[in-house]
């Protein structure tokens, strides 16, 4: 074989549409052997079955404490063998990766899959260290890359494809163990029943699609009917939060409103700072009057000043400080009766409105704008909904997992409309933001992992 045949091979291989997603594997699997797992529940999990047979701990598990006994029969498993825990995690990383692609990505898939893999890294994995690594990874991460895999034959009947035989059971089972966790539970139903309802309108009726659907209620109703979700409820009030059962139903449904945004919009947040420049830009492309445009820099604005930028900017005007601050056990504290005490959450609304009505008027087509706004919808409910449950603060970073998987979606259907573009320039810009603010995510998590 000489240079020039090898060199031809090698560029094909490169040149392959899935190619990137092997580097990112490669690349994942050496974050993961730098990864310390002796930590949080880890250890907790590492001794569970030491009097117990499997069987005995998950039946012990589902009265006592916690519907999610096929997760952690995984989990306690899994928690003495690191390594192999290691190579699984890498793969489902690989899977997520691999099911955004097969999901969303239209045309130049070989791109599209480099945005997807940078997308991802920009995601601060950290956060998957909150209550362990091995933990964590299978009770959150695990349940997203199966139930990403769920979503597959919606997107196959949505295109009219047909099924393979061996597609049924690994669709169902995927389903199965990535509604085992609450938050995964509702996404999976809410989407499966509203794309029933869909096909329903489309006439595009699919006994499988009904199948899935009815899978998911029942995996719902397996978690609402556990009696140790009851008896963990009522410990967690106790360890965590003793007044949460004298709040209200809409101090709760504040407190869950009030602390994703914080999350995203009053601390340095330089993902979501991305996103509202990356729907900054798209705005500026396709509107040239001072509405669109005034509309579109809002979020950047309240983004840089209140968060990014937040603590600067606190030290000079201290109101801004203050409402950095605002966040308490209760939320923001608004009451109706006080107009000042608005203020927080009337700036988290001011950033939010406009950037909802940029999304959705973006597309060019309507209906992609919907399905963008429907998908961030599901993922800020999938955090809302923490508000009432007493760990609310106890869970830490992981439960924003899937809100920050609803705007890499977003992200992803907005490279695939520049895609489209003329202008070669303006996609250059897009991936040149992506890879920059990738490149410092990446630094930022590979010298802090451990």
């Amino acid at each position: 074989m000489n240079l020039s045949s090898l060199k031809k091979r090698t560029l094909n291989v490169i040149c392959k549409p899935y190619f990137p997603i092997i580097v990112f594997g490669i690349i994942v699997f050496v974050l993961h052997l730098i990864i310390d797992t002796n930590y949080g529940d880890d250890l907790i999990f590492m001794h569970s079955l030491d009097e117990l047979s499997l069987t005995e701990f998950l039946k012990a598990r589902y009265q006592t404490w916690s519907s999610r006994i096929f997760i952690e029969a995984v989990l306690v498993t899994l928690v003495k063998m690191p390594i192999l825990w290691k190579l699984l995690d890498t793969i489902v990383c690989i899977l997520i990766i691999y099911t955004l692609s097969k999901l969303f990505a239209k045309r130049n898939i070989l791109q599209c899959n480099i945005i997807i893999c940078c997308l991802f890294f920009m995601y601060p994995f950290l956060h998957m260290n909150t209550a362990g690594w091995m933990a964590t990874t299978i009770n959150y991460l695990w349940p997203l890359g199966f139930g990403l895999i769920s979503f597959l034959p919606i997107k196959k009947v949505f295109d009219g494809e047909t099924f393979h035989i061996w597609e049924y059971p690994l669709y169902s089972i995927a389903l199965f163990y990535g509604a085992n966790l609450e938050q995964m539970c509702a996404i999976i139903f809410g989407i499966y029943i509203s794309f029933t309802f869909f096909f329903f309108l489309k006439k595009k009726r699919n006994v499988y699609i009904w199948f899935q659907t009815a899978l998911s209620f029942l995996s719902l109703l397996f978690i609402m009917l556990s009696p140790g979700n009851k008896v963990r409820y009522q410990t967690e009030v106790d360890v965590w939060f003793p007044d949460f059962n004298q709040l209200s139903f809409f101090r709760k449904l504040e407190m869950g409103f009030s602390s994703t945004l914080f999350h995203y919009i009053m601390t340095p947040n330089v993902f979501f700072g991305v996103f509202c420049t990356i729907v900054l830009f798209f705005i500026l492309l396709k509107y040239k009057d001072r509405f669109h445009r005034t509309i579109g820099f809002i979020p950047v604005i309240i983004s840089l000043v209140f968060g990014v930028f937040g603590n600067i900017s606190g030290g000079i005007f201290p109101g801004i400080g203050n409402t950095i601050s605002s966040l308490t056990d209760h939320g923001t504290g608004i009451l109706l009766t006080s107009i000042k005490s608005w203020g927080p959450d009337f700036i988290l609304c001011l950033a939010c409105i406009p950037l909802i009505y940029c999304v959705y008027h973006i597309f060019d087509d309507r209906l992609q704008g919907f399905f963008s706004i429907f998908i961030l919808a599901v993922g800020f409910c999938s955090r809302l909904i923490i508000g009432f449950t007493p760990t609310i603060w106890g869970s830490g970073e992981r439960t924003y997992l899937f809100m920050y998987v609803s705007i890499i979606i977003v992200l992803i259907l907005l490279y695939n409309q520049i895609s489209n573009s003329k202008s070669k320039k303006h996609k250059e810009f897009f991936e040149n933001i992506i890879f920059i603010a990738t490149g410092l995510s990446f630094f930022n998590t590979f010298f802090l992992i451990h």
